[in-house]
């Protein structure tokens, strides 16, 4: 699946990867996902990487339609990490949708450490996020983040 997800909601956060060809169905399957999972809180926070799509063959419908799913409240912090100038215009593309939708709207990078630093921002030291490895890993996969309290994350495959 191109799209996977973690949470940890003891650290208050979502760890959202998709790599290899991104298509409207699984970015959609992803906020249904997160929707029925039992451990997702409106209050968690969103660091999506989106820096692993090889092929990016999202609409402007499916977009719009991952704007009006979006299940997170007002205020809460959501960071984007993108590669490349059509992944950044796409979510941009998002942005706007989630205010049409009066949503809440992510904001993106380039650096998965600005990302961090974003999400870092108004939280007690304890619940920080910070970086375990400087760059992604070899195989394309999410760079490990861990919180200073290390408690594990989940890790749900899926299903489309």
């Amino acid at each position: 699946m191109p799209v996977s997800f973690s949470i940890d909601s003891k650290l208050g956060v979502i760890l959202l990867h998709a790599r290899g060809v991104l298509r409207d169905e699984d970015l959609i399957g992803a906020f249904r996902g997160l929707n029925s999972d039992p451990c997702f809180g409106q209050d968690l926070r969103l660091l999506g990487d989106f820096s692993g799509i090889t092929e990016n063959h999202l609409t402007s419908q499916g977009i719009s339609r991952c704007a009006q799913l979006n299940p997170f409240r007002e205020g809460t912090r959501q960071a984007i990490v993108v590669r490349g100038a059509a992944e950044f215009g796409m979510f941009r593309m998002y942005e706007a949708y989630c205010s049409i939708n009066q949503k809440a709207a992510p904001q993106i990078f380039k650096q998965c450490a600005e990302a961090v630093d974003y999400l870092n921002k108004g939280v007690s030291p304890s619940f920080h996020l910070s970086l375990e490895t400087p760059a992604p890993k070899q195989d394309g996969s999410f760079v490990e983040l861990h919180g200073s309290n290390t408690t594990m994350l989940r890790h749900a495959e899926l299903q489309g």
